[in-house]
């Protein structure tokens, strides 16, 4: 299913209230772009998982930070999205 950008924010943006709670989109390529909303910091992280790394290349953003980056997210995903990029490994 397509989704726009406005429809995303309007529906399904402002349902990550809990832990575990994510968003998830994929590129054309199947690259995977996802991001959830860590309440104690009251900011968004958004990430570019690597599973041959086994890590998430990402950036912590303001609400509307995170508004203008899903504004502008480009038909394929890569690290260069972020300004700001960390990488971060995954638990074993």
């Amino acid at each position: 299913m397509r989704v726009g950008m406005q429809d995303l924010s309007d529906d399904f943006f402002w349902c990550l209230l809990d832990l575990g709670d994510y968003l998830g989109l994929i590129d054309e390529a199947g690259q995977s772009f996802q991001c959830l909303y860590d309440a104690s910091k009251n900011l968004y992280w958004a990430e570019i998982p690597d599973e041959s790394a086994r890590s998430s290349c990402g950036q912590e953003y303001s609400r509307e930070a995170l508004l203008g980056l899903l504004a502008r997210l480009p038909k394929r995903f890569s690290a260069a999205i972020f300004d700001v990029p960390q990488t971060l490994a995954w638990d074993e």
